[in-house]
């Protein structure tokens, strides 16, 4: 799960910066996005557990923001 989590948080923070997102543009909306990219590219299509659904979540909204954070001191 270790692994997971930590791939979850890099792929969010890839996300952020290729999309040039900024920490006001992160919502509900933007994590969903995100977590649906994450399943189709990095997990090929496996679906999670509801416990890892919910750790992945979390993990892309963090590496989100510290993307975004990257963002706007960059920009």
């Amino acid at each position: 799960m270790d692994n997971l989590y930590e791939l979850a948080v890099n792929f969010g923070r890839f996300i952020a910066e290729r999309d040039e997102i900024h920490v006001d543009e992160i919502d509900e909306e933007a994590v969903q996005k995100a977590l649906e990219e994450f399943i189709r590219q990095v997990l090929k299509g496996k679906s999670l557990s509801d416990e890892e659904l919910s750790l992945v979540q979390v993990a892309l909204e963090e590496g989100m923001y510290d993307g975004a954070t990257v963002n706007e001191m960059e920009g």
